[in-house]
C-alpha cells in the first residue's frame, strides 16, 4: 500500500485518522506546512499517493487577534500544498469546516449554499478553499464541524470532568451544530479517498443539537444532577463572531457512499446521541481499569 502524508496528525481529527491508516504524520516541527521547499522535499521523498491536510490554526479566538496568521496557516499554506500535490498528480483532502457559514436559522447547509463567513477563522478557511479549490490538484475538500471523540480534551471530555466534580459547568446556550465523532469522520474520509470523491463534501454525524442539550445528555449519562450556567460567547469573553446555526446536510456523502461498490455494507450516519453515548461510556469504562 502507497504512503500517505498527514499533516496535522497530532489533533483530533488526524489522531483519528492515524488509528485507521498507517501515516507518515511528521509534527510541525518536522514538517512546516509554510515552508514550501520543505513540502516540495517530503512529498517528492515519501512519494504518497494521498496527502490529508488536517493542519491549521483552529483557535477561533486566536484567529481574531491574528488574522495575519489565520490568513496564512488556514489560506495562503493549504494553496501552497495544494499546488505541490497538483504538481506531483498527488490527491490532497483538506479539512474545512461550517464556519465558512454564516448559518441558517431553519435549513440545513448544502456543498452550494453561499459562504459567508462571520468571523477571521471563516474567512481563513473559506480562501483555503478556495485556492485548493482552484490549484487544478485532486481535491476533495470536507467541511466537518463540531469535533469529539479522541485523546485530547474535547466538549465530552470538559462536560463530563466538570460534572463529575460538582464544578458549575458553562455552556453557550445561544448555537446550534452538530456533534461529530472523529472516528466516525476519519472513516469516511478514508472511504471517499478509496472512490476518488472530489470536490466539496459536507461530513457529520446525524441530527442536531444545542451545546445546552448535548451537556445534557452527558450529565443523563453520568446520573448527576447538572449546574449548567447558560452563556453567550461574548459572556465567556470570546471576541469573535460565531454563526447561531450551521447544520450541515451531508446528503452528499452518504449517496456517494451508498452508491459505490467500492464500500461494502455502508452505513447511514449515526444520530450524534449514539456516537456520544459510545464516547462516554469507553470513558467509564478507562476511568475504571484505572480504577
Amino acid at each position: 500500500m502507497a504512503p500517505v502524508l498527514l499533516l496535522g496528525g497530532s489533533g483530533r481529527l488526524g489522531w483519528a485518522i492515524a488509528a485507521r491508516r498507517a501515516c507518515d504524520a511528521p509534527s510541525s516541527a518536522d514538517l512546516d506546512l509554510r515552508n514550501d521547499d520543505d513540502l516540495a522535499r517530503r512529498i517528492d521523498e515519501l512519494e504518497p499517493e494521498l496527502v490529508i491536510n488536517c493542519a491549521g490554526l483552529t483557535d477561533v479566538d486566536g484567529c481574531w487577534r491574528d488574522p495575519a496568521a489565520a490568513d496564512e496557516l488556514n489560506g495562503k499554506a493549504p494553496g501552497r500544498l495544494a499546488a505541490r500535490c497538483a504538481r506531483a498528480g498527488v490527491m490532497l483532502i483538506h479539512i474545512s469546516t461550517d464556519y465558512v457559514f454564516s448559518g441558517h436559522p431553519e435549513r440545513r447547509l448544502t456543498e452550494t449554499d453561499e459562504i459567508a463567513p462571520v468571523n477571521r477563522y471563516g474567512q481563513s478557511k473559506a480562501r483555503g478553499e478556495g485556492l485548493v479549490l482552484d490549484s487544478g490538484a485532486e481535491a476533495l475538500v470536507a467541511r466537518v464541524q463540531w469535533l469529539f471523540g479522541s485523546a485530547k480534551n474535547d466538549f465530552c471530555h470538559f462536560v463530563r470532568r466538570r460534572l463529575l466534580a460538582g464544578l458549575t459547568v458553562p455552556v453557550v446556550r445561544d448555537q446550534v451544530g452538530v456533534p461529530s465523532l472523529t472516528t466516525d469522520l476519519a472513516s469516511w474520509l478514508l472511504q471517499l479517498a478509496e472512490i476518488n470523491a472530489r470536490g466539496v463534501i459536507h461530513l457529520a454525524n446525524g441530527g442536531e443539537t444545542s451545546r445546552l442539550d448535548q451537556a445534557g445528555l452527558i450529565a443523563e449519562h453520568l446520573g448527576v444532577s447538572p449546574h449548567f450556567e447558560a452563556v453567550t460567547w461574548a459572556e465567556l469573553g470570546r471576541p469573535a463572531a460565531r454563526p447561531d446555526r450551521s447544520v450541515l446536510d451531508t446528503t452528499v456523502m452518504q449517496a456517494l457512499l451508498n452508491a459505490s461498490p467500492q464500500v461494502s455494507a455502508p452505513q447511514p450516519a449515526r444520530p450524534w446521541e449514539q456516537a456520544q453515548a459510545e464516547v462516554l461510556r469507553l470513558l467509564d469504562e478507562e476511568e475504571a481499569r484505572r480504577g
